[in-house]
């Protein structure tokens, strides 16, 4: 099991799937990933997949990469639309 800490003015998106494991996209700012091995840094552009009772995999993706696909567009707009709302 981990645990994801977000400080304010951080952006991600988090999915986490049936068996467990996340997938951890660092939109703006950074994050902190604490697992069973220790703990991760990621910085905005990090994209971590992390299995439940395996090491997390990182990669890093530009901001216009991470910013063209659809799900994180969404997630976006809808984190907008929530600030926004009265």
């Amino acid at each position: 099991m981990g645990t994801l800490t977000v400080p304010a003015g951080a952006a991600t998106l988090v999915v986490v799937e049936a068996d467990r494991s996340a997938f951890v996209v660092v939109v703006g700012g950074e994050a902190l990933l604490q697992h069973p091995g220790g703990r991760l840094r990621l910085r905005a552009g990090a994209m971590a997949l992390a299995p439940l009772g395996a090491e997390p995999q990182v990669d890093v993706a530009s901001e216009p990469e991470i910013l063209s696909d659809p799900l994180v567009q969404l997630n976006l707009r809808l984190d907008g639309e929530l600030a926004s709302a009265p």
